[in-house]
């Protein structure tokens, strides 16, 4: 981590404490002095939390070093990016995931129950009326999986 993506986290950090929202992750574009600064929160993020923090954290860039070369964006990570913390996996329940675990098997199922250090995942069943018997339910701990994103549209 470069020492102005430390800043930025410590910075953001700051900003961020006491609400729900978080740091999603930090990119920076040395050549191009782009900062792309992800933000997510327990009941999402608006536009205008991100304009906050955007203000907040260039203030302190400014005060750090008044001629640098940067330019701040600061969004939600977006429903394409996988899931990084328990936190984020918690507003998705009942919804459906895709995820490929460490050791190369592709699940998509609904998220069904989030534990302390694992998921559950299964089927929903719609019709308890038919004669087929729902698949099991599937408990993976947070260090099965690799990736884990939420199926757009589920």
């Amino acid at each position: 981590m470069s020492e102005i993506t430390q800043h930025i986290r410590e910075w953001a950090d700051e900003a961020l404490a006491g609400s729900d929202c978080f740091v999603y992750d930090i990119k920076h574009n040395h050549s191009s002095g782009k900062i792309s600064l992800y933000i997510d929160a327990d009941d999402g993020v608006n536009i205008y939390r991100c304009a906050d923090l955007a203000h907040f954290v260039n203030e302190k860039l400014n005060a750090l070093d008044p001629e640098h070369n940067f330019s701040m964006e600061v969004s939600s990570p977006g429903a394409d990016k996988p899931l990084k913390f328990l936190r984020q996996y918690v507003k998705h329940v009942g919804r459906k995931l895709d995820i490929k675990t460490k050791d190369g098997k592709e699940l998509q199922d609904m998220l069904k129950e989030v534990k302390e250090g694992s998921i559950v995942i299964g089927e929903k069943v719609t019709n308890l009326l038919t004669k087929r018997k729902p698949r099991p339910d599937v408990e993976l701990t947070f260090d099965e999986i690799e990736t884990a994103s939420v199926v757009v549209g589920s």
